[in-house]
């Protein structure tokens, strides 16, 4: 099935696939860091030090995210910045600011999250939607490819750059996915889907 129809007529059994589509699609070297931060909660930010924050960025969310060998060496080396500049007070600043965010505001969640040395609106997008499935969604040129292929979506996003969203697409296309997840609920009598579930579902249909 074409994701415009899925999209329209909500059923629940064609959401699930495109679900089991996304697990099927992870290389088997990557697997359990999927698993692991599919699992993470906010919680887990409570306790970290300082380092056990940068480590947890540069060892396991930015391995998680960027997948390709040249962007995961560029991104790390922004974050690097923090141990050799000596401000990793800075970098926890932000950690403590992420696990009180207000939900309400998703531009300003994204542009803090934003602030972390070597995340874009991509990478920004992808941690809040791991800490916080049911508020965020990842939003990257997947989910924009994707929506394109939607009638009643693709005039939102065809102006966007998908290599380049900005801050303003990152809210747009969150909007787009937390409405969606709230559909699907209210038509399968459901509370299983979520904004980062619903990206899960565009990213596989894209891959």
């Amino acid at each position: 099935m074409q994701i415009n129809e899925i999209w329209d007529t909500n059923n629940q059994k064609d959401w699930e696939n495109l679900l089991s589509i996304y697990w099927s699609r992870i290389k088997e070297y990557r697997m359990g860091i999927e698993k692991e931060l599919n699992n993470l909660k906010i919680d887990d930010l409570f306790n970290m030090s300082k380092r056990d924050w940068y480590d947890f960025l540069y060892n396991k969310y930015f391995f998680w995210k960027y997948t390709t060998p040249n962007r995961i060496v560029t991104t790390r080396l922004q974050l690097q910045k923090y141990l050799i500049t000596d401000t990793l007070d800075e970098l926890n600043d932000i950690r403590k600011k992420i696990i009180t965010l207000n939900h309400d505001n998703v531009k300003k969640s994204l542009a803090l999250v934003q602030q972390i040395k070597g995340l874009g609106i991509a990478g920004a997008s992808g941690l809040l939607a791991l800490l916080y499935p049911t508020e965020y969604a990842t939003v990257d040129q997947f989910v924009v490819y994707a929506l394109r292929e939607i009638e009643s979506q693709k005039h939102l996003v065809e102006k966007m750059n998908p290599d380049t969203l900005t801050l303003n697409n990152g809210v747009l296309l969150i909007k787009i996915m937390k409405e969606k997840a709230k559909i699907l609920n209210e038509a399968n009598t459901s509370s299983f889907w979520t904004p980062r579930k619903v990206d899960m579902a565009l990213w596989a249909y894209r891959n």
